[in-house]
């Protein structure tokens, strides 16, 4: 469907000109600025999949229509909506979690839920920001579950940092799961505003990922503490919307259900039922009897300000199969922060880099180069004829929209007639308008024709748009080659324009205290040294190495510092409650990781009764503190899976009068060999004690 359908008092313009208006007006309604030359890129693919879409003038359940999206390739929409296979994360932590007994927690829901209900009305929230070309849906629909959250609870409406979570959970933009973040919230519980960390950085390059400063910014989940989630079903939907405000959720966002991810504008979307469809994390926020009202992350000019209405009760696109909702809980104070949110060893904030610090706050020696998109007044491009063209475009797109909003579902029959009648009034100058166009374009094909016919013998194809010389210096981007395939014929395609240099501030680090041995540095620490570490006798350094940034930050991730680990003994002590030796492979020959970095960074999402389990410091040495399990034990795998480090206890588990009491079925079980397999050897140490003992040499 052409961008000239879509406007019929411009139907003397070009398609491709029509397009471009259309397009700075989609731009304009989500706040977002470009370079020139990452305009002229997003233009081309915006122009050509608009151009070359055969499947836009919609069908009877909703409306569809060029958007946002149109500007991406599709590439870039599979990276955006499907990550690393969201689906496919799920079920593997989901699995580790169920088996460690630290599956989702289930939260009585009262049956008390209205017929119908839309968050929207009765929570203040924030505006749908995108999610660009990063695939972090997922982390979206948690930030925005948790602002819905906080503002029901507190009454508050504040904008957490999309870029925070970003930085420092360990997907990053590569696709995840909403209930381990909420999980890894749970135990983490800090999140600064995004006007406090900084703006989100990732239109532009879906790889950018930057050092996560959570611990040297001001933290604002204050006012209420994420404690878990709860699975939802179709049949409990009503009520976990209404309690909590919102419900997490994936869906298909391609295949048959690729209308709804990419053309949608308006009105209820009937998609086809489908299992195991989770490709793209959006958030319910509302419902009726026969639709869910959901969020989604491309932005307010994306379907109805950022919203669409899909069909409810026959799971479609797949949208009721991985439902749940993030429990929180109110408080009135935060222990450790100072007054501004900082940590309180770190009570100066510096608004230029947007970092909490010990000391006075340190100059960048640079700029920061950051495009405060969603915080910047929007400049214009055009002159004052351009702007009045783009409010005639944005005001017939949402028409339709805008009416299918004001009313309910039953009236949407009611507002399609009233668009009718004005379509009726001008119908007959449309006509003769139209008419024309293709009484000048078919006089232009005539033109062309000759010349298609030279330019076929050399390879080149015809321009599909009359407007193509205007366009001649954008034949760098191919989108537009395939437009305008005579005007740009020889030329090669250019490459995607460079994003933009984001840069980090830079400047010198105070030098960080570290238990147990000493910073090798001077009173501060050049930007982007290597942190030098001595520790003292009988400790030994651990964990990945860090890299000065600025201030009190240190990269990859100042939460994870390298630490001096005393070392301990080799010789396992009964249980090995107290061993504290370097030993960091299991029985099955698996490698250990870093205990902290599993859990904080994500890749082992606990519950906070099990931190002081898992929380064991910045090393992957075997431990098992406090003798919570039978042997010594790790972390093997980004799944959490644990294993043993030991076959058998240590002999002070043995006696000289111990005696079997029943071995036929248990004398050959011993041998431990993973957590999750701990019932027989037990069981055999248990009943048969001198057969286990004599197998371990004992």
């Amino acid at each position: 469907m052409a961008c000239l359908a879509l406007v019929s008092a411009q139907v003397e313009m070009d398609d491709i000109e029509l397009c471009e208006k259309l397009f700075k007006a989609i731009l304009a309604k989500d706040g977002m600025l470009m370079e020139d030359d990452e305009f002229d890129y997003r233009l081309g693919i915006f122009t050509a999949n608009v151009l070359d879409d055969e499947d836009l003038d919609g069908d009877d359940d909703f409306l569809t229509g060029p958007t946002i999206l149109d500007m991406y390739t599709e590439e870039e929409l599979f990276d955006m909506n499907h990550g690393a296979g969201i689906d496919a994360v799920m079920e593997e932590e989901m699995l580790e979690m169920r088996r460690r007994g630290e599956s989702e927690d289930h939260f009585a829901l009262e049956k008390r839920a209205p017929p119908a209900y839309d968050s929207t009305r009765s929570i203040r929230m924030n505006d749908v920001v995108s999610q660009g070309i990063c695939g972090n849906c997922y982390m979206h629909t948690f930030v925005a579950a948790l602002e819905i959250a906080y503002a029901k609870q507190t009454g508050k409406l504040i904008k957490f940092s999309e870029q925070e979570m970003t930085d420092c959970y360990y997907k990053g933009c590569h696709g995840g799961d909403f209930r381990s973040v909420a999980k890894t919230m749970a135990v983490n519980d800090h999140l600064s505003l995004k006007s406090k960390y900084g703006p989100y950085l990732n239109e532009r390059d879906k790889n950018t990922r930057f050092t996560c400063k959570a611990a040297s910014t001001p933290d604002a989940l204050i006012g209420i503490k994420v404690v878990g989630v709860v699975d939802v079903t179709p049949a409990t939907v009503n009520e976990a919307v209404s309690k909590y405000g919102s419900v997490m959720t994936c869906m298909d966002w391609s295949n048959q259900c690729v209308k709804i991810g990419k053309s949608y504008q308006g009105g209820v979307f009937r998609g086809p039922t489908v299992k195991d469809g989770c490709e793209h994390a959006v958030l319910i926020v509302g419902y009726t009897s026969s639709y869910y009202k959901v969020r989604n992350s491309h932005g307010k000019s994306f379907g109805e300000d950022g919203y669409f209405r899909i069909q409810r009760g026959t799971n479609a696109c797949g949208i009721e199969d991985q439902m749940a909702a993030i429990i929180t809980e109110k408080r009135a104070s935060k222990p450790g922060l100072a007054a501004n949110g900082c940590p309180s060893d770190k009570p100066n904030y510096c608004e230029k880099t947007f970092l909490c610090a010990s000391a006075a706050c340190v100059s960048p020696g640079r700029e920061v180069e950051v495009e405060a998109r969603e915080e910047t007044v929007v400049e214009e491009r055009a002159d004052e004829e351009d702007v009045a063209d783009e409010e005639l475009v944005v005001n017939q797109l949402l028409l339709v929209a805008e009416a299918a909003n004001e009313v309910a579902e039953e009236e949407r029959a009611e507002v399609v007639n009233q668009v009718e009648e004005v379509e009726e009034v001008v119908a007959e100058e449309i006509i003769v308008k139209r008419e024309a166009v293709r009484g000048r374009r078919h006089a232009r094909d005539l033109s062309f024709l000759e010349e298609t016919e030279k330019l076929a013998k050399r390879g080149c194809a015809a321009d599909k748009s009359g407007s193509c010389a205007r366009y001649a210096s954008r034949c760098s981007s191919s989108s537009i080659q395939r437009i305008c395939a005579t005007t740009c014929c020889g030329g090669a395609p250019a490459p995607k324009p460079t994003p933009k240099k984001v840069g980090e501030p830079k400047g010198p680090c105070s030098v960080p205290k570290i238990a147990n041995g000493r910073v090798m540095a001077g009173s501060s620490i050049a930007s982007g040294a290597k942190l030098n570490i001595r520790c003292n006798p009988g400790y030994q350094l651990e964990g990945d190495s860090v890299t000065c940034m600025i201030q009190d930050v240190f990269s990859p991730d100042s939460r994870l510092m390298p630490e001096c680990t005393k070392v301990g003994a080799e010789t396992l002590v009964g249980n090995g409650a107290t061993y504290a030796g370097t030993k960091s492979t299991t029985v099955d020959g698996r490698t250990c990781m870093s205990w902290n970095k599993e859990v904080v960074q994500g890749y082992v999402p606990i519950s906070e009764a099990q931190v002081p389990v898992y929380l064991l410091g910045n090393h992957n040495f075997c431990r098992n503190e406090g003798g919570v399990l039978t042997l010594p034990w790790c972390i093997v795998d980004t799944a959490g899976n644990t294993g043993f480090c030991f076959k058998y206890p240590g002999c002070e588990v043995c006696g000289a009068g111990d005696t079997d009491k029943y071995c036929d079925e248990y004398a050959r079980d011993c041998a431990y060999t993973r957590p999750d397999r701990m019932n027989r050897p037990d069981n055999a140490w248990s009943m048969c004690p001198a057969t286990c003992c004599s197998t371990a040499g004992c």
